[in-house]
C-alpha cells in the first residue's frame, strides 16, 4: 500500500507541476495577444485562470492528505 501511495503522490505532483508550467505559458501568451483586455475574451480568460488555480490548489491538498 505504501508503494501505491508513493506512486500516486508522484503522479499528482507531476500533474500539478505540469498544470502550473502550462498555465504560466498560456497566461503569458494570452497577455501578449491582449486576451485579458478584450471585452469578448476577458470573461473566458478569468474563468481559465480561476480553473487553473483551483486545479493547482486541489492537487496540493491531495498531496498533503497523501503525506499524512
Amino acid at each position: 500500500m505504501i508503494c501505491c501511495k508513493k506512486n500516486l503522490a508522484k503522479a499528482i505532483r507531476f500533474h500539478r507541476n505540469f498544470h502550473l508550467t502550462t498555465g504560466l505559458i498560456a497566461d503569458k501568451g494570452a497577455r501578449l495577444v491582449g486576451a485579458h483586455r478584450c471585452p469578448l475574451t476577458k470573461p473566458f480568460y478569468k474563468l481559465a485562470k480561476v480553473a487553473g488555480y483551483s486545479n493547482f490548489a486541489l492537487a496540493s491538498i491531495a498531496l498533503v492528505l497523501l503525506e499524512d
